[in-house]
């Protein structure tokens, strides 16, 4: 089996990491060549780099409630291609237990995108999870972790042998295993858009060193007015109630006892959530958010957009767009954050056209609004349209036929607002 293999992966606290790595090892060993990239750190030139010079793709992920996490299921159904060429795949899922049929979650979405699961396994790790609204016991000593992780590396052999040797192994896969899984997949769904707002910060513990900010996943967590918030956007990977240094970290108001045993910090001491991170985090806007955005478009406008309108145009704007504060509220507005600071917004209103996009000037030339159209694109797509409108000011125009829109009409000026039609065919 001459090939070469891309594994992309999501790790909350390190153990799918440490499979990920120990899997290639093994695979390198039996001369496979294979590469790993954290879904948090890749371009989408990465992803489709890798993807074309491989001939074997990987996915594997942490299971959540017999879930996968929301980063993942975003990676699928969002960014992974259309599997055109008929490359084979594999998934693994790391657990505490059991999760039935963990690796087969997505099934279905890989399918629409002509992906089939050829090899599937589910590899025990310790546990991570260490809040003291659920009192499981965990551990950071050796003699305790060892034995679990010696179980695993055995189990990622024979898995990265039947890779190797093209043989049948499928766990998860079986009559069984989805109506065990959907035993605690469906009432975690249930509960899930409640549990994303359980974080929060411990004001008398915090030393703000911002760790907490740097490596949450999905933006969740932000400083405003040298304040750390959280923002209901929490994917429950615990990273940052693990790795915060002063155990400032709240969930389900309870901070980590002190006198307890620090939280789980990964399966080996080399392991850093830095180095799978990406400072980069694209996710929608909360509504207690607006402010800021405001403050950023209305910044923003001013530098680069203003010069080319009227003042007739630059009071309309600032009186239907930053004044009216149920403007913005009536769309669905999507943020790239930088070390927690809002530096990007893509916004849209009727479901497929763009009303705003705008980037703060110390963060542009960085691909930003790039990557929050491919977002948006995406979004779109799957509530079925297959268009995206949008009316340009004088300024975007030469962006918007970058990423491949087309004049739909000239350019047209209503109360001192000036803008071309344009329109995306997906």
């Amino acid at each position: 089996m001459n090939q070469k293999v891309a594994l992309f992966y999501f790790s909350g606290t390190g153990n799918t990491w440490w499979c990920c790595e120990k899997l290639a090892t093994q695979l390198q060993q039996l001369s496979l060549e294979t590469m790993i990239f954290s879904i948090e750190q890749c371009s989408l030139e990465d992803i489709d780099h890798a993807i074309e010079q491989c001939d074997l793709i990987g996915l594997a992920y942490p299971i959540y409630g017999s879930d996968v996490p929301l980063v993942m299921q975003q990676f699928i159904t969002d960014v992974l291609p259309i599997n055109e060429s008929g490359k084979k795949l594999f998934v693994f899922c790391t657990q505490l237990m059991f999760s039935g049929d963990g690796a087969y979650v997505m099934e279905k979405a890989l399918r629409d995108k002509k992906w089939k699961i050829q090899w599937s396994a589910h590899i025990i790790m310790p546990n991570n999870v260490c809040v003291s609204a659920m009192p499981f016991p965990y551990s950071n000593e050796r003699k305790k972790l060892d034995p679990i992780l010696m179980r695993a590396e055995n189990r990622l052999s024979d898995f990265a042998k039947a890779i190797i040797e093209e043989k049948t192994y499928k766990q998860g896969s079986s009559f069984i295993a989805k109506p065990l899984g959907l035993s605690q997949r469906a009432p975690f769904r249930k509960m899930f858009p409640n549990m994303r707002d359980d974080i929060s910060i411990d004001e008398d513990r915090c030393i703000h060193c911002l760790r907490c900010v740097h490596i949450c996943p999905n933006g969740n967590l932000t400083v405003e007015k040298g304040k750390i918030i959280a923002h209901g956007q929490c994917m429950l990977c615990t990273r940052c109630y693990n790795y915060c240094p002063a155990k400032a970290i709240k969930y389900h108001g309870k901070s980590h006892p002190m006198k307890k045993e620090k939280p789980y910090q990964g399966p080996v001491k080399t392991f850093k959530p830095e180095d799978i991170c990406n400072k980069i985090k694209i996710r929608q806007v909360s509504n207690d958010e607006m402010d800021s955005v405001r403050t950023l478009v209305w910044n923003t406008f001013l530098e680069f957009e203003a010069p080319d309108y009227s003042q007739e145009g630059v009071d309309t704007f600032h009186k239907e767009i930053i004044q009216d504060e149920m403007y913005l509220k009536e769309c669905e507005v999507y943020g790239a954050y930088i070390e927690g600071t809002l530096a990007a917004i893509f916004s849209t209103k009727r479901k497929n056209h763009i009303n705003l996009a705008f980037t703060n000037k110390e963060f542009q030339k960085r691909g930003l609004a790039r990557m929050l159209f491919h977002k948006v694109q995406n979004h779109i797509k799957n509530d079925g349209y297959n268009t995206i409108t949008v009316n340009s000011s004088p300024f975007a125009v030469p962006f918007y036929e970058h990423l491949g829109f087309h004049k739909t009409a000239e350019e047209d000026c209503i109360h001192g607002i000036r803008f071309t039609p344009m329109i995306f065919h997906i």
